[in-house]
């Protein structure tokens, strides 16, 4: 194989949540992580500096967030709970519609919700009325652009017009927007077209195989590789070595994006639902040595997310599985993946018991002995001069 193969989704079908979201866009919630939605900071900073634990709880509660999940009713309850947040959002955006037509960027949040919320249907009339009416100066329709494109993706047969709605908001992307970092708009940019190439090959897998969903899929190719050595391809499956458990070789990660993992991490939580997207993320854990953690992930594919017959995914879980139980368990703050981009460790700080420290009495009595011994001396000599002078 040429390549390190990815993860996303078409194995959406064996969620109960729906299917697979591009980027979905909340204009009120300033940022795509939604449990740090009002920090104004960049949101690449906030993907690295995220535990597995929190990215857990931020996808199961977006998962949480779709009518059709068990627990829907319940979480419409929890005043914390991100579906609250949606519904209530909705309410007041629905509520300002029915005294007018919506700004586009109410447009753009309501539709953002109806996409968190599992209503498509309604997500596509919303944005193609905005979208019909919109100036073609508008700066904010590459967002309009984008939630059309997540909401044709839930609907197999609409794949092409996702793909076609993706590259029509990447062309429309502006130099700059109000209330937006340079940074974030440029962030968002670079992760909205690898979610194009993850569409573009799923849409040709789907045809390869007539149309219908693969029953064992492989880990997807979103990242491409060059490398034909055996012990690189090792780490994410495939090539003539066995797959392995533990930190990857820095020849293994050369073939990666500096940021693969935080582009993996945007799409998920872009893609709560995508059970592919998730066992990349479970590869990239275990290829930073984050074994225990990608170990709870790969456990939970094959029990709760309906992917135990996936024979590739199932193996790679036997081995990490086996390798994470030889470790001992580490506190929650120990567990934190470091950023891909950190810069290298500095020299290693010494111990206290390594370090000289000055003891002030011992310093205080040496310089008293010191004083009395000089004083001595002097008197000595003083002695000696007195007598060399009654001599001569």
């Amino acid at each position: 194989m040429g390549r390190v193969r990815t993860v996303t989704t078409l194995l959406s079908v064996l969620v109960a949540a729906g299917t697979v979201r591009a980027g979905v866009y909340n204009l009120a919630e300033r940022r795509a992580v939604p449990s740090m939605a009002q920090l104004d900071r960049d949101v690449r900073l906030q993907l690295l500096e995220m535990t597995p634990k929190s990215i857990n709880g931020d996808i199961g509660e977006l998962r949480g967030s779709d009518d059709r999940t068990l627990v829907a009713a319940e979480k419409a309850k929890e005043t914390t709970s991100f579906r609250n947040r949606y519904l209530g959002q909705a309410e007041k955006l629905e509520t300002k519609q029915k005294a007018g037509p919506l700004a586009v960027t109410d447009a753009i949040d309501l539709s953002a919700c109806y996409l968190r919320l599992g209503r498509a249907d309604k997500a596509v009339a919303l944005l193609e009325e905005t979208l019909a009416k919109l100036p073609k100066d508008e700066p904010h329709q590459f967002l309009v652009l984008l939630n059309r494109a997540a909401a044709y993706e839930t609907t197999p047969e609409y794949l092409d017009r996702a793909i076609l709605s993706q590259k029509q908001a990447l062309r429309a992307w502006p130099t700059e927007l109000p209330g937006w970092k340079l940074d974030d708009l440029l962030w968002y940019r670079r992760a909205e077209q690898y979610y194009l190439t993850l569409l573009q090959t799923r849409f040709a897998e789907l045809q390869r195989n007539g149309g219908r969903p693969l029953a064992n899929p492989s880990i997807d190719a979103l990242f491409p590789i060059r490398s034909a050595d055996p012990m690189v391809k090792a780490y994410f499956g495939g090539g003539s070595r066995p797959y392995r458990a533990g930190p990857a070789s820095p020849e293994a990660w050369d073939e990666l994006p500096p940021d693969a993992f935080a582009l993996v991490v945007q799409l998920m939580l872009w893609l709560p639902n995508d059970a592919r997207l998730r066992w990349l993320y479970a590869e990239l854990l275990n290829a930073r040595g984050e074994v225990k953690a990608a170990a709870e992930v790969l456990h939970d594919l094959s029990y709760n997310w309906g992917m135990s017959g996936v024979s590739e995914l199932m193996a790679h879980r036997s081995v990490v599985k086996r390798a994470a139980d030889e470790l001992p368990d580490k506190p929650e703050a120990e567990t934190q993946v470091a950023p891909m981009t950190a810069t290298p460790p500095s020299a290693p700080v010494p111990k206290a018991s390594d370090l000289w420290v000055p003891d002030w009495r011992q310093l205080a009595g040496g310089f008293f002995a010191g004083a009395v011994v000089t004083a001595l001396v002097m008197m000595q000599v003083r002695e000696w001069a007195r007598r060399r002078g009654e001599r001569s």
